[in-house]
C-alpha cells in the first residue's frame, strides 16, 4: 500500500507508467509521465520504398530506429503500423516476393510494436501529360501502380 495518495492514483490511472522505485516521489513520477508522449507511427511502405530506397543499394531499413531518430526523445512509440502490399514476381526479378517476406519476418522479429497492414497493388495504363513536351509529344502512356489498404482501426485512449 502506498503512503502517497497522488502516486497511488497516478499508478492506478496509468498502468503503463513504470514505478520509479522506493523513495520516488509523486512529483518525479508525474514529471516523467507528463513529459513522455505515447506515439503511434503510420508508415506508407509503398511510398517509403519508391521515394527513398529503390534507387539506392539499401534495401533493409530499421523502421523503429528511423522513427526514433525523426521523433523527439519524449515520444514513446507504442505502435508502428506499416502499410504495404505483397509484391508479385516479375520476369526481371523473380525473387522479389521472397525478399519482401524475409524483410517482413525480420521487421516482426526486431520490432514487437510493429503491425504490418497489407492491402493490394493495382496497376493500370493511363495517359499522362508530359511537361515539358518531348519532341512535340504532349502526352505519354504509362503504367500507374497504386497501393490500396483497409482503413486502420485506431485504439482510443
Amino acid at each position: 500500500m502506498r503512503n502517497d495518495p497522488q502516486l497511488a492514483k497516478l499508478e492506478r490511472d496509468n498502468p503503463h507508467v513504470l514505478d520509479m522505485g522506493c523513495g520516488a516521489s509523486s512529483e518525479a513520477l508525474a514529471f516523467r509521465f507528463s513529459t513522455m508522449r505515447r506515439t503511434s507511427v503510420y508508415i506508407d511502405g509503398f511510398n517509403l520504398y519508391y521515394s527513398t530506397l529503390k534507387s539506392t543499394g539499401f534495401k533493409w531499413l530499421d523502421l523503429k530506429s528511423l522513427c526514433q531518430k525523426v521523433l523527439r526523445p519524449e515520444n514513446d512509440i507504442n505502435c508502428i503500423k506499416y502499410f504495404t502490399a505483397d509484391v508479385s514476381p516479375k520476369p526481371s526479378d523473380p525473387d522479389v516476393h521472397i525478399r519482401q517476406q524475409v524483410f517482413f519476418r525480420a521487421l516482426r522479429a526486431h520490432i514487437p510494436e510493429l503491425e504490418i497492414i497489407k492491402g493490394q497493388f493495382s496497376s493500370h495504363i493511363v495517359t499522362k501529360k508530359l511537361y515539358p513536351p518531348i519532341n512535340g509529344q504532349r502526352h505519354a502512356t504509362v503504367l500507374e501502380t497504386n497501393a490500396h489498404w483497409p482503413t486502420p482501426k485506431c485504439r482510443t485512449l
